[in-house]
């Protein structure tokens, strides 16, 4: 199920890449249509079989959105709610007496973990929180300059290259830095850090 939600937002994004640079309505629909199987997929995976009594009215609610040429509009919201729900849950963390959030996650992937790694971690949640302010403060300019085009390349390609490369180079990083430490595989690392609910 987690692959086929990989697909769906990779797919999300380039179909509103597409919808954002054009007027066709069907690319619209087919956008929103990703948007909406995201977390309807995610329940399902989850367990919640009600999830299947929800589709009729979010297709009609699509339908809706469409039919008042509000789709371009919604289709933004994503890019700025999202950076910004993943600042405040990240930045968050990092309050006094509280245990930053990939300091979680590094403690569920490894039995044990040293105060090097946990204030490696601390600083890194402190990375990431900034990238999604950075997220959040580029697509705000970009969209009060009217840079329409440059707005969704960078929501729909930059931040996702962002993140991948951040996830992927600190991977690197604890590998050389942190040799002497138990250190989990990538793949591991990566299931550990999509047990996304636990975290929240």
């Amino acid at each position: 199920m987690k692959g086929v939600i990989a697909l769906l937002v990779i797919a999300y994004a380039a179909l509103s890449h597409a919808a954002l640079r054009s007027d066709a309505v069907v690319l619209q629909v087919l956008a929103l249509g990703a948007l909406v199987a995201i977390p309807l997929l995610a329940a399902l995976g989850a367990g919640h079989r009600w999830v299947w009594v929800c589709v009729p009215p979010c297709a009609a609610i699509i339908g809706l959105v469409v039919a008042f040429d509000a789709g371009r509009f919604v289709l933004k919201l994503p890019a700025l709610l999202v950076p910004a729900f993943l600042f405040a849950v990240f930045g968050a963390s990092l309050r006094p007496g509280r245990t930053a959030l990939i300091t979680r996650i590094a403690t569920a992937a490894r039995p044990s973990i040293s105060v090097q790694i946990v204030r490696h971690t601390r600083r890194l949640t402190a990375l990431w929180t900034l990238l999604f302010a950075a997220m959040v403060v580029a697509s705000v300019v970009l969209l009060l300059l009217g840079r329409t085009d440059w707005w969704s390349l960078q929501t729909n390609l930059f931040n996702y290259l962002a993140c991948a490369a951040l996830f992927v180079g600190d991977h690197l990083y604890r590998r050389f830095r942190f040799a002497d430490e138990p250190q989990p595989g990538f793949i591991d690392y990566l299931r550990a850090a999509s047990g996304y609910r636990q975290w929240m």
